[in-house]
């Protein structure tokens, strides 16, 4: 008789169950993710975006969903003075345009938003836009 030193697998009843490893109490973590801000934070936001709203000329909101910190950077530094690029709960913005004209964006208010806030009516370095597959001369906008 031929000798095999291959194990024969036998397989295990149904109702047969690995013994489970003894369990390791766990140690107590402290969550290190704070995500909720205070409500005194969350007065100053509504307090900068109405700020930022007295004068304004455009509100308009930005998806940056998938630009790093170093991009957005960039756009901000790129801004001429008189645009403030600002990153605020939807909610909070929200708050602060109830009751202003700028009312009209809260169904823009869904995803990760930044808010783009133009101070002037100035449209010096304009050379034209293409909205909706209309395009519009710099003169269009000087009315």
């Amino acid at each position: 008789m031929e000798t095999s030193f291959l194990p024969t697998a036998r397989p295990l009843p149904a109702f047969q169950t690995l013994a489970a490893a003894p369990r390791c109490p766990r140690p107590l973590r402290r969550s290190t993710i704070r995500a909720a801000i205070s409500r005194g934070r969350k007065e100053d936001t509504v307090a900068v975006v109405r700020e930022q709203l007295e004068g304004c000329y455009l509100l308009a909101g930005i998806r940056y969903e998938g630009l790093t910190v170093k991009q957005f950077q960039g756009i901000r530094d790129a801004l001429p003075e008189s645009c403030h690029l600002l990153v605020a709960k939807n909610t909070l913005v929200g708050k602060a345009i109830e009751g202003t004209p700028w009312e009209a964006l809260k169904p823009c208010m869904k995803g990760m938003n930044a808010w783009l806030f133009v101070h002037t009516e100035e449209t010096n370095d304009f050379i034209g836009a293409v909205f909706e597959g209309k395009y519009y001369a710099p003169a269009e906008f000087k009315s």
